[in-house]
């Protein structure tokens, strides 16, 4: 059996981390795309959007733990 026969275990829900201002705002304007493509593909996620990286952290942290 090589490994293209073995099934692929789901993915865990994603936490995905936007900082709207990354980019000169490129991140912000590029999410509406990705999250469609997350959609299309059935990855369960959820978006947390911080221009502060401690304040990411600090969502992230209190999040649930399988979105961690």
């Amino acid at each position: 059996m090589n490994h293209e026969d073995s099934p692929v275990p789901p993915l865990p829900p994603l936490a995905v981390v936007l900082n709207p201002q990354a980019g000169r705002g490129l991140a912000a304007r590029e999410w509406p795309r990705l999250q469609r493509e997350l959609q299309a593909r059935g990855l369960q996620h959820t978006v947390i959007q911080e221009a502060s990286g401690e304040a990411a952290l600090a969502r992230v942290q209190a999040l649930p733990p399988k979105w961690r």
